[in-house]
């Protein structure tokens, strides 16, 4: 079980650099280069989010069906082949296209990823373990957006696209290595049964909508600063490989406290956690667009990666403790598509706000959503019904 733990956590690593090497800050730059507005490019950096919504759905209940290693090895297909397709993208409509399917891989490995670690470590240890692994899957975050943006400066948009084929064929490499754990379900009727039973159970379930709503207005305001922070950064006239750190900062923040956060919320409760990284997240976002230094703008990315770790590493776990076990893929996929609704949100929202209005307006109606999400967990999700 110690070896699958660690496997599943490089896999995830490997799996998030491939994705983020052609994501972030290669994207929104990519389609600046095309000349697309605002809008546009909102649209191209939430495109994968969408078929997110959707296929998060699908696959977390698939994985219950069928077993982890088939979407798991799916989704690393696409990682592998997508990506040597974008470097010949020449317009809105060819990247949103690219970027749907690349949904696909991502929509298929978030919510197979945290069951997987679910079904293998033990409930006392589920908040350390699901934040630690998803540690690893943010450090591939981390490290691709860092290493993209410097790539990007060094050698042009086809050097990190090519480095993220290379990451998505080791993530698949690995994918391949898994013992089978298909299941006995042969009839699409019999299948289909069961997802719709697994989806009507978990839905019935109100500590994970309102825990899953809380999750996809986070997700809305980090969407608005992954998709617009490197287009403020332009403006202000700081270096791609500037830009590219910022990612790196954010995500190591996240990464350094989301272990050590997991273990708290083990201990102390998840409750608390999720109240108060929602609303500082929301001082953070409020202040970004006020900054023109990178000193300043580095620091605030550091905070708001502090703040994702104070409710991500709490949401995950909450999500598992209040579903039965044969479920978890559901109820990941559930969680999953709530919160890629958020996330594609973000961009588009933002895009048309900061278009018409200005940075400061699209952020900060950022930062009223993250307001806003704190008091409902708080007044809907009461300390009692978190177990741990």
């Amino acid at each position: 079980m110690k070896n699958s733990y660690f496997q599943i956590c490089l896999q995830g690593f490997l799996f998030w650099l491939a994705y983020d090497l052609s994501r972030f800050p290669v994207i929104p730059l990519y389609a600046q280069k095309l000349g697309l507005p605002p809008e546009a490019i909102g649209f191209v950096v939430a495109a994968s989010t969408l078929t997110g919504m959707f296929g998060k759905f699908l696959a977390g209940g698939l994985s219950d069906a069928l077993g982890r290693k088939a979407l798991m090895v799916f989704a690393c297909l696409i990682a592998a082949g997508l990506p040597g397709f974008y470097f010949f993208a020449d317009s809105a409509g060819t990247l949103i296209i690219l970027r749907l399917f690349h949904g696909l891989g991502t929509a298929t490995m978030g919510p197979v990823g945290r069951a997987f670690v679910s079904d293998i470590v033990s409930p006392e240890q589920r908040g350390n373990r699901l934040s630690s692994y998803t540690a690893m899957t943010n450090l591939g975050t981390m490290a691709g957006r860092s290493l993209g943006g410097f790539l990007l400066f060094w050698g042009g948009f086809l050097f990190p696209f090519a480095a993220s084929l290379l990451a998505g064929l080791l993530a698949l490499g690995i994918a391949l290595r898994w013992p089978s754990d298909r299941k006995d379900f042969v009839h699409w009727k019999e299948l289909w049964n069961r997802l719709l039973r697994g989806f009507y159970e978990v839905g019935q379930n109100r500590v994970v909508l309102v825990t899953s709503l809380a999750e996809a207005i986070q997700y809305l305001a980090l969407g608005a600063v992954d998709a617009f922070l490197p287009i403020y950064a332009k403006s202000i006239h700081l270096e791609d490989w500037q830009i590219g750190l910022f990612y790196g900062l954010q995500t190591g923040s996240l990464i350094l406290m989301k272990p050590g956060m997991g273990w708290i919320s083990d201990r102390f409760g998840r409750h608390p956690q999720i109240i108060i990284g929602l609303f500082s997240g929301a001082l953070v976002l409020w202040r970004i667009p006020l900054e023109t230094s990178f000193a300043a703008l580095a620091a605030l990315v550091v905070c708001f990666g502090m703040t994702i770790a104070f409710v991500t590493s709490a949401t995950t776990a909450l999500i598992t403790d209040v579903c039965q076990k044969e479920h978890y893929g559901a109820a990941h996929g559930v969680f999953g598509t709530i919160m890629d609704a958020g996330h594609a949100s973000g961009p588009i929202l933002s895009g048309f706000l900061i278009a018409r209005w200005g940075y400061r307006f699209g952020f900060g109606t950022a930062a009223v959503a993250l307001v806003i999400a704190s008091l409902l967990f708080f007044f809907l999700v009461r300390q009692k019904e978190n177990p741990a």
